[in-house]
Parts: structure tokens; sequence; C-alpha cells
């Protein structure tokens, strides 16, 4: 899985998907009125529904994220793309190199 360090970036994001899913699971709690009821209708324990119905906890296994609506990694938990290395002009020099070494 990943470290679970916040990049800023992606907090924005992760409050919008923590939002909806929060909104989904109450919406589910007004209908059945339980919260037993509410985690068995997104097939998790009810303490995770619970968690993220009135304090939007979001639970660490993704298995549960994915019933509960959520992504499986957050977008802050995303670790940032490595940037690509200039590789052909490192090449170049290696062909000029090898020109001169070798007549």
């Amino acid at each position: 899985m990943t470290d679970n360090t916040i990049l800023s970036v992606a907090v924005g994001v992760d409050d919008e998907c923590i939002e909806r899913a929060k909104n989904r699971v109450l919406r589910a709690y007004s209908r059945f009125g339980n919260w037993r009821k509410v985690g068995q209708y997104f097939g998790v324990h009810h303490t995770y529904a619970w968690k993220l119905g009135l304090h939007g906890v979001v639970p660490p296994n993704p298995d549960t994220r994915r019933k509960l609506g959520l992504p499986r990694v957050l977008p802050s938990e995303r670790k940032p793309k490595k940037k690509k290395r200039d590789t052909p002009k490192v090449w170049e020099d290696v062909d000029k190199y090898l020109r001169k070494v070798k007549p």
C-alpha cells in the first residue's frame, strides 16, 4: 500500500471524495435508521459506516474503501510521478565519445 504521506495539492480532491461518500452513507442512514443496517447494505462492518458518516474517517483497508464508494488510494496518498530523464542528450554524448575512441 502507500506510506500515507499527505500531499498538499491533493487534499482538496480528497475532501470532495470523502464528502460524496459521507453523503451517500448519511442518505443510507436516513433510509434505514440504523448503522448496522447501513453497514450491511454496503457490505462492511457498521463501525466503518458510522465513522465515515459522522466523522469523515476513511478506513485504512482499500477493499472497505471501495465498498463505501471511496477510491482505493486517495489522491493525497499517491506518490508523485517521477520526472523523465533527458536520455537522448546523454546518448548523443556517448555516441560522440565512442566515435572519438573507435576510428
